[in-house]
């Protein structure tokens, strides 16, 4: 019994040090491009961060300034907290974004009509509503005539992910 007890009380306690190491606070010190910033954490460290569930246009796609323009202003020199969901291959956490204020960057960025919302991560149904408004009303990227979304426009173009082959010669 006593044993059940402590197991029990050890578990709660590795997932509440678990769910704290990905809470984490900052100050943005650059925009990288509509969806990827970074920011410097306590003891001065510097993280990259992916805004989690939404894509924004490439730099070399139709809106891609428009979109880092948006993010810069929102979130430049602004403190953030993040609740980070995973590390992604590029090292950077991937998180939903918090201004001071409370609102959320992801939800804005969609809302905007800055972002798609990336439905191959995501089935949140508030981000899906808030792209259907943004596409009704024709705001931001829903304002060109057929905008291309990021991951086809990636595919297109042969931009992304490659994995680091190991050569042997």
């Amino acid at each position: 019994m006593i044993l059940k007890r402590y197991i029990s009380v050890l578990l709660l306690v590795c997932f509440y040090t678990t769910c704290l190491l990905y809470a984490q606070c900052g100050k943005v010190i650059s925009v990288k491009d509509g969806d990827t910033f970074e920011i410097l954490l306590s003891e001065n460290q510097k993280q990259k961060v992916r805004i989690a569930y939404v894509d924004a246009p490439e730099h070399q796609q139709e809106f891609g300034d428009k979109s880092r323009q948006y993010l810069t202003k929102l979130v430049q020199n602004q403190k953030v907290c993040l609740d980070v969901k995973y590390i992604d291959p590029y090292k950077r956490s991937v998180a939903i974004v918090k201004l001071s204020d409370g609102r959320n960057v992801n939800e804005l960025l969609i809302k905007n009509g800055m972002a798609w919302h990336f439905v191959k991560y995501s089935a949140d149904k508030n981000l899906a509503d808030l792209e259907l408004k943004a596409r009704k009303a024709k705001i931001g990227v829903w304002a060109s005539a057929n905008p291309t979304a990021p991951w086809l426009f990636r595919k297109q173009h042969h931009i992304g992910f490659r994995p680091k082959v190991k050569r042997s010669f």
